[in-house]
Formats: structure tokens, sequence, C-alpha cells
């Protein structure tokens, strides 16, 4: 998991809590519960919400670090040929 950045951390600690959330409800009650539904079609426990947006932080903090590295080439290679 990607702790260089502030980023990466933060989508980490959702990862990790989420991941704990669900092993301690598991322990507690026998099974994991959803809370929420929407439309009857999703339904969903914070667990599931701090998972979901930790994954998607962690795969948007990984596009700025390739953005970034992608960059610092360019600009290494646009200082060499000067």
């Amino acid at each position: 998991l990607g702790l260089k950045t502030r980023l990466g951390a933060i989508s980490s600690g959702l990862l990790l809590a989420g991941g704990f959330m669900i092993i301690v409800e598991a322990f507690v009650r026998g099974c994991v519960m959803d809370y929420w539904s929407f439309f009857g079609l999703f339904r969903f426990n914070m667990s599931d919400i701090f998972i979901s947006a930790g994954a998607i932080l962690l795969v948007f903090d990984l596009l700025i670090k390739k953005r970034a590295q992608v960059m610092y080439n360019q600009l290494v290679q646009n200082s060499e040929r000067s």
C-alpha cells in the first residue's frame, strides 16, 4: 500500500479500517450486515464505503504518481538535449 503520499496514506487507512470493521462485525455478530439500501438495488454498510473509497483513492494516487514520473522523465530528456 502506498504510504509515501498523503493521499496514499488516507487510501491505505480507509482500506485497512474497512477490512478491520468487517472482521470485527463478523466476529461479534457472526455475519456482516448491510444497513443501507438504495432503490432496492444496492445494499451496503460503512465498511463497504470505506473499502470502495480507499480503492478509488489508491487508484487515483497511483495515476498521479505515474503522471508525475512521466513528466519528470520528459523534463530530464529535454534538459539532456539542451
